[in-house]
């Protein structure tokens, strides 16, 4: 609705240039052209707004996708200001034009709206601080999409069947599951020293050698139960009534951080530090779920100006989530492997506990969203938000969350090893 919002204003501004333009005595040759494309062009957004209101969401969808091309039209029209905007997206224009021919929208054109009220330009600016941002290009084969599959748009506060994982993925597992397997970690070997399970354990070689290894994945059984049972459960129940529709949802992914240590573009940093100094309205900025920089581009040459950026195409969210939870499990197995180490080192339950909380929180507090610095590659903590991390919101990649989890569990549980080989547990 912000988008549609937006497009709005933006001709209500062409059209005052228009009369402006008129009274100063500059006439365009299509101006009959210009006034008729605008009044049509206002007209498909207030049918969309309407349906919106209505909650008839196949009308908003249809009306959505015609909104988005006209303004496709209006970008292949605009000066060369813009023009490496359009070149940027390129790879995606023969799809946009093939999605265009299959609606029958091959009709729908829109004359140059270019002014000579130059004093006042500055206008048509777009609200940059507008929570909407869906490029063009983006936004036309979104909308195509859930024609398909006849789904209704969704935001970033919406509970179903299927985004209740986004969500808890996104919001409780990150800090909650860390002092969850803090304490079951603590709790586990603590119990098998009191019990004196473990004089038992390390009698014997062989146990001894999988003693870190099978309790790391038992942990982590029972961390992963507890953190996502309440969400299966709740999914399960509204299931029953939306038919988990919205595992077809288009969602936006970082594509090439699924099989590259390419890092994405981050400048959440920046648009908050413009928040906080009063030059922009939010640093909030989604499309459907997920969070995204507020520009696009490369190294913010602002090429793509509100675009998310070209390394992001839609993936179903079903699949989105498949691949979050690959790295959830990942980073849950990677806690357990190092709070498992760091007790078994430590004699003193209580001591163990505080080093295991205090040294996970702090490595929590320093991964935020907005490190962009390479070191941060290699923390494993970097990775604690799977979602942020496939959708390409914080600026490591999936691929290199796999690869750098996995050797820290490696490295955890050798160590852990050569620790039970050498260590008295009494």
């Amino acid at each position: 609705m912000n988008l549609l919002k937006e497009q709005y204003y933006m001709l209500e501004i062409y059209d005052s240039f228009l009369d402006i333009d008129a009274k100063r005595g500059i006439y365009y040759g299509d101006e009959d052209e210009r006034r008729a494309a605008i009044k049509e062009w206002k007209s498909v957004i207030k049918k969309a707004q309407a349906a919106a209101r209505e909650k008839d969401w196949k009308t908003y969808n249809e009306l959505s996708l015609l909104n988005g091309v006209y303004l496709y039209r209006h970008t292949q029209l605009t000066d060369y200001k813009y023009k490496d905007e359009y070149a940027y997206y390129s790879q995606y224009n023969d799809e946009v034009d093939k999605i265009i021919e299959k609606r029958n929208l091959t009709h729908i054109k829109v004359p140059d709206l270019a002014h000579d009220s130059t004093d006042v330009s500055n206008t048509t600016n777009a609200d940059l601080s507008i929570a909407s941002f869906i490029d063009t290009q983006y936004c036309i084969r979104l909308f195509d999409t859930l024609l398909d599959k006849g789904l209704a748009p969704i935001n970033h506060y919406q509970v179903d069947s299927v985004s209740i994982f986004f969500h808890t993925f996104n919001e409780i597992v990150p800090l909650l599951g860390v002092i969850l397997i803090c304490l079951l970690g603590f709790d586990s070997i603590s119990k098998d020293k009191e019990m004196g399970t473990i004089k038992t354990i390390i009698s014997s070689p062989h146990m001894r050698k999988r003693y870190m290894f099978v309790k790391t994945i038992s942990t982590s059984c029972v961390s992963f139960i507890m953190l996502l049972l309440p969400s299966v459960l709740i999914s399960v129940c509204l299931g029953a009534f939306d038919k988990f529709k919205m595992i077809f949802y288009p969602t936006l992914t970082f594509k090439e951080g699924l099989h590259s240590f390419q890092m994405a573009f981050n400048n959440i940093g920046d648009m908050e530090k413009m928040v906080d100094m009063g030059r922009m309205y939010s640093s909030e900025h989604y499309s459907g779920l997920v969070r995204h920089s507020l520009y696009g581009g490369d190294n913010m040459n602002w090429t793509a100006l509100r675009s998310p950026d070209m390394s992001l195409d839609y993936m179903s969210l079903g699949l989105f989530l498949l691949f979050a939870l690959v790295l959830l499990v990942l980073f849950i197995l990677f806690l357990n492997s190092m709070t498992m180490f760091i007790n078994i080192v430590i004699k003193s339950k209580t001591i163990g506990l505080c080093i295991s909380l205090a040294l996970c929180l702090l490595l929590y507090a320093t991964t935020p969203i907005t490190n962009t610095a390479v070191g941060y590659l290699f923390d494993p903590f970097s990775y604690k938000n799977a979602v942020e991390v496939v959708a390409g919101t914080t600026s490591y990649s999936f691929f290199s969350g796999i690869v750098v989890l996995s050797v820290y569990i490696l490295i955890l549980q050798i160590m852990g090893r050569i620790v039970m080989k050498k260590k008295d547990m009494n």
